[in-house]
């Protein structure tokens, strides 16, 4: 049996490993960050179905 969005809108992997970075990177002094890219799984293959996020942030 799956899982609907309704019910699991959003599954962080590495949700301690974000903590402890954003935690560093105020304690140095970061002010802002800046969103370069957002893509999913489906943008390659095309399923949109079950899919994964990738991010990649610019931390100031």
């Amino acid at each position: 049996m799956g899982w609907s969005a309704a019910e699991c809108p959003l599954i962080l992997v590495g949700n301690f490993r974000l903590a402890i970075m954003i935690t560093a990177c105020k304690e140095l002094g970061a002010k802002n960050a800046e969103l370069v890219k957002y893509m999913t799984s489906g943008d390659v293959t095309g399923d949109y179905g079950q899919v994964v996020g990738y991010g990649g942030i610019i931390v100031k």
